[in-house]
């Protein structure tokens, strides 16, 4: 989601392309966190809370694109694209060329609420937001973006990562609070899981088609994958059950 920067923060300081040029930040009284399916905007606090700062990057002109891009450094990296809007030829015979330009395919999140309140727990949130400034010339304003949360990509999504947290604590997860520090060391965990050593494919898991079950022979763990490549759930087999010796000697974990 995107909304002129104004909008989030009215008092700009007059050297913010100087601040996106260095990489720096800015305080701002509102910020936007991104879920799923909606938006909150929630109040930054001076201490504690959710921090003030919001980072401020420069946008640079892509000639082959005709449009403004920039491209962070997280791994993998994210490209983000804004066209630049040219008016069409005034003939009638003779129209506008399109622009050809990347498009986004994933998830196209429409905002469904949008509130300021103070929230009990705004510590937890796990905020991606930035300014984005166009260059110097191109008489477009700033502009504030808002990125969905990091749980919901790769095989993992926060849907799942909730619904599956009862298990959490297979994976030596102790705190038992459901929050977006929890849920994080629930992911992180199923990702060691699977790339530990004594961790193997294993049979499927009968409630799922298509699906694998990875299992490690040093700490009983399972974790089921779907045949789109998604995390399905996880949880420790207990040797002493009758699932445990079926999963083992036929390979399929019911």
């Amino acid at each position: 989601m995107t909304v002129p920067a104004k909008s989030i923060a009215p008092s700009l300081p007059v050297n913010l392309l100087a601040v996106a040029s260095s990489g720096g930040s800015v305080d701002v009284p509102y910020r936007v966190y991104g879920e799923q399916h909606k938006y909150s905007v929630v109040a930054t606090t001076s201490s504690g809370g959710v921090s003030a700062k919001v980072p401020v990057r420069a946008l640079t002109f892509n000639a082959s694109l005709n449009a403004y891009t920039f491209t962070t450094a997280d791994t993998p990296s994210r490209t983000l694209v804004f066209p630049i809007a040219t008016p069409g030829n005034s003939s009638t015979s003779t129209p506008a060329k399109p622009v050809a330009v990347p498009v986004y395919t994933g998830v196209t999140l429409t905002p469904l609420e949008i509130k300021a309140e103070e929230l009990p727990a705004v510590d937890q949130l796990d905020i991606h937001d930035c300014i984005y400034c166009f260059p110097a010339g191109s008489g477009l304003p700033p502009i504030y973006a808002v990125f969905s949360e990091s749980l919901d990509s790769g095989k993992f999504s926060r849907k799942q990562l909730d619904k599956k947290f009862k298990h959490a604590s297979s994976f030596g997860v102790t705190d038992t609070r459901k929050n977006i520090e929890t849920l994080s060391k629930f992911r992180d965990a199923v990702n060691e899981h699977l790339a530990d050593v004594d961790t193997s494919p294993h049979g499927t898991y009968q409630r799922e088609t298509d699906s694998t079950v990875f299992f490690n022979k040093r700490t009983n763990n399972v974790v089921i994958i779907g045949g789109d490549g998604k995390f399905v759930s996880g949880w420790k087999l207990d040797p002493a059950t009758p699932q445990f010796k079926n999963y083992i000697e036929k390979g399929v974990l019911q």
